[in-house]
């Protein structure tokens, strides 16, 4: 009797957390196969998408020609190249996007090698795509 109590108790405290968790903007999904959690968010959001804890998104863009330097920042332009790119102590890739006749290049530096590795794959499918819509989209990684 203790035992089921205890169960079922448990489950009903790990409904909540998940559910103030949600609320708070972070969604998880169960993944039967592995049983581990996954976290599912917008990549912008995403706690893997950072470099000695703070985030690498949207990335510092560097004008590499065009029409003029427009010092874009944030989430501008239109995916047009992904890269990878690695340090001695860090993994990384670089995008190349196209914003208003010109180009830029942006670095993503990462803690979590095989997440990056993840992202380049996502990327390379994504060229083409607006870099806000890119920061929206929803990505699961497993924990």
């Amino acid at each position: 009797m203790y035992d089921n109590f205890t169960t079922a108790v448990g489950g009903i405290i790990s409904k909540l957390l998940l559910l103030l968790l949600y609320l708070n903007g972070w969604a998880f999904a169960l993944a039967d196969v592995e049983e581990s959690f996954f976290y599912v968010m917008e990549l912008r959001k995403h706690p893997l998408m950072s470099f000695r804890g703070r985030p690498n998104w949207p990335p510092r863009w560097v004008w590499l020609g065009g029409k003029a330097n427009e010092r874009p920042t944030g989430e501008v332009g239109v995916l047009k190249e992904v890269s990878r790119y690695s340090l001695l102590s860090s993994d990384g890739l670089t995008l190349v996007i196209e914003h208003n006749g010109s180009a830029y290049m942006g670095l993503l530096l990462f803690d979590n090698f095989p997440f990056s590795r993840h992202i380049h794959e996502l990327l390379r499918g994504l060229r083409d795509h607006s870099i806000v819509e890119i920061g929206g989209l929803d990505i699961s990684y497993p924990t």
